[in-house]
C-alpha cells in the first residue's frame, strides 16, 4: 500500500512506515492507495483524473479544496476533519475581542453566522462569560428553533463573526449590502474562509474594527486590506497543538480503516497532551489567561513585518496550546 501526505501534515512523519506502508511527503499521488492533505493540496478533476485513490483524508475543517462531486463519481471516499480546531478558532475570537478592548461582555451583543462546530462552541462560551448571542445559521433553523435571519443578526449586534463554510451559497455573502446593515461601531470578525466576504465591499465599509485571519487570494492577499484591518492573522486561528493533533489523528484512523491497519484506529499523537476543557472561566479571568497564553498580536505583527511570507508563516507556526 502506498499513502502520499503532505509534508506540513503534524506528527505523522514515518508513523505509516511501520506497519509497511510505502509513504510518499509531497503531492505525487501516482500510485498510491490514500492520500492525505491540507487546503494547499487542490484535487480537483484535472488533478485526480489520472489517479484513483480509495481515499482523500483532509487534515482541515473545510473541503472546498476538493471535487466532491468527482470523488462521489469516482467512488474516492472523502473524510474531513470537521470539528478538529474548533476550540483553538474559538480562542482566537476571544483573543481579537480582548484586544479590540471589549471589556464588559453584557453591554455586547455577539452574532454568530454559522453555528456548526466551530461557531457552537463561540456560541457556548460567549454566554458563559456573559455575551448576550444571536445566531444565524440558515440549514439549521430550516428544522430547529433558536436561529435568526442574517438581516436580523446583521441589524442587532454589535460584534458579528463568520464561521460558514464555502460554498455557492455563502461565497461572497458579506457584501455591500451585508455591510450596510452593520453599524459603523460594530466589531467584524471573519475566521472561516477569505471568499465568504467580498473585500472591495469591507474596505468601503467604514467599519472601525475589524479583525481577519482569512483572506482571499491567499497567500497573496490585498496589501491595502492588511493596512486597513485592525488585527491581522495569516490563517491560523485553528493553529493549536490539541487542534492539529486532533486533525492528524481523524485522518490517520481514516486512512487506517480504509487500509486495515487496525493498530492505528485509535491512534492519537503521544506527545500532544489533549485540551483540559475550562468553561467556568470570568470574562476577567478570561483576559489575564490570555495574556499568559496566546499573544494575537505577537501574530499580527509577523504578518504585517512580512506580508510576502504569508504561506511561510503559516507552515512554520508554533502551534499554540489550547487553554480553555
Amino acid at each position: 500500500m502506498q499513502i502520499a501526505i503532505d509534508p506540513y501534515i503534524p506528527f505523522v512523519r514515518g508513523l505509516f512506515e511501520k506497519y509497511g506502508a510505502k509513504v510518499v511527503y509531497g503531492d505525487n499521488i501516482n500510485g498510491c492507495d490514500a492520500v492525505i492533505i491540507r487546503t494547499r493540496t487542490r484535487c480537483d478533476s484535472a488533478f485526480l483524473k489520472n489517479h484513483s485513490p480509495k481515499i482523500i483524508a483532509t487534515a482541515t475543517i473545510g473541503y472546498d479544496h476538493i471535487d466532491v462531486e468527482y470523488c462521489h463519481r469516482h467512488g474516492i471516499e472523502l473524510v474531513t476533519a470537521a470539528g478538529c480546531n474548533a476550540r483553538a478558532v474559538a480562542q482566537w475570537v476571544f483573543a481579537a475581542l480582548i484586544a479590540l478592548n471589549v471589556d464588559n461582555p453584557p453591554e455586547h451583543t455577539l452574532g454568530i453566522v454559522g453555528v456548526g462546530n466551530v461557531g457552537s462552541v463561540v456560541a457556548r462560551i460567549a454566554r458563559s462569560v456573559g455575551f448576550r448571542t444571536l445566531l444565524c445559521d440558515p440549514p439549521r433553523a430550516a428544522h430547529e428553533n433558536g436561529f435568526v435571519t442574517l438581516d436580523f443578526l446583521l441589524e442587532n449586534s454589535t460584534i458579528v463573526t463568520l464561521h460558514t463554510p464555502l460554498n455557492t451559497t455563502t461565497r461572497g455573502m458579506a457584501d455591500e449590502i451585508f455591510f450596510k446593515k452593520i453599524s459603523r461601531e460594530a466589531i467584524f470578525l471573519n475566521s472561516s474562509r477569505g471568499e465568504v466576504v467580498n473585500e472591495r465591499a469591507l474596505l468601503d465599509s467604514g467599519l472601525k474594527k475589524i479583525a481577519l485571519d482569512v483572506w482571499c487570494n491567499e497567500p497573496k492577499i490585498d496589501r491595502e486590506l492588511l493596512e486597513r484591518v485592525n488585527i491581522a492573522t495569516p490563517h491560523i486561528a485553528g493553529y493549536s497543538q490539541q487542534g492539529k493533533a486532533m486533525g492528524s489523528a481523524i485522518v490517520v484512523r481514516a486512512v487506517a480503516a480504509s487500509l486495515g491497519i487496525d493498530e492505528l484506529l485509535n491512534w492519537y499523537p503521544p506527545e500532544v497532551e489533549p485540551t483540559m476543557i475550562n468553561e467556568s472561566l470570568t470574562w476577567q479571568q478570561m483576559r489575564q489567561t490570555m495574556c499568559a497564553n496566546y499573544s494575537i498580536l505577537a501574530d499580527d505583527c509577523a504578518l504585517r513585518k512580512a506580508p510576502l511570507q504569508f504561506e511561510n508563516l503559516r507552515s512554520n507556526y508554533h502551534y499554540r496550546k489550547e487553554f480553555f
